[in-house]
């Protein structure tokens, strides 16, 4: 910035109006690309911006004519538009960055979540599992107990009384 303020004023050609409009338009150009290229790291706008604009503007309002004067005045109003621009940007960007960490703070949370929910799915079908076989096989063995007495003749069966005064 020091080195663009400092040769704008050697560049700067007293009797050559063409060459001070470019000078500026140049400088104006120039401090516009600033405020995306180095908003994000306010000091280097500040180090880069101000001595660029500023020093000219300087120079401008030396001038002893109104159009010098009025040049130099309005870099200087570019100069004050320009910052809080700058500042607007600048919060643009660090929030930007801060909710992309936030988000991938919670894309994180959210994959520990669904590994998690996966690890429970598994551990519930395999105790699913586990306790529908522990179910089925006396559900099962009752069946077949069932099915045995049903198909034995009640001939062959312990008479009623003998059952029952065995089992007391």
């Amino acid at each position: 910035g020091l080195i663009w303020g400092v040769g704008a004023i050697v560049l700067y050609v007293p009797d050559g109006l063409a060459y001070q409009l470019f000078l500026v338009m140049g400088l104006v150009g120039m401090g516009a690309g600033c405020v995306y290229a180095s908003a994000s790291v306010m000091p280097s706008f500040f180090a880069y911006f101000y001595p660029s604009v500023l020093l000219p503007a300087i120079l401008f309002l030396r001038g002893y004519d109104s159009l010098h004067v009025i040049t130099g005045l309005l870099m200087i109003v570019y100069l004050s538009l320009m910052t809080p621009f700058a500042l607007r940007v600048y919060r643009l960007i660090d929030e930007s960055i801060q909710l992309r960490f936030e988000n991938l703070g919670l894309i994180g949370e959210l994959r520990d979540q669904k590994d998690a929910a996966e690890d429970a799915n598994i551990a519930k079908s395999r105790f699913l599992a586990a306790a529908s076989h522990d179910l089925r096989q006396p559900l099962h063995a009752l069946g077949l107990f069932v099915q045995a007495l049903q198909e034995t003749p009640l001939a062959a069966r312990e008479p009623y009384s003998a059952v029952a005064e065995a089992s007391f």
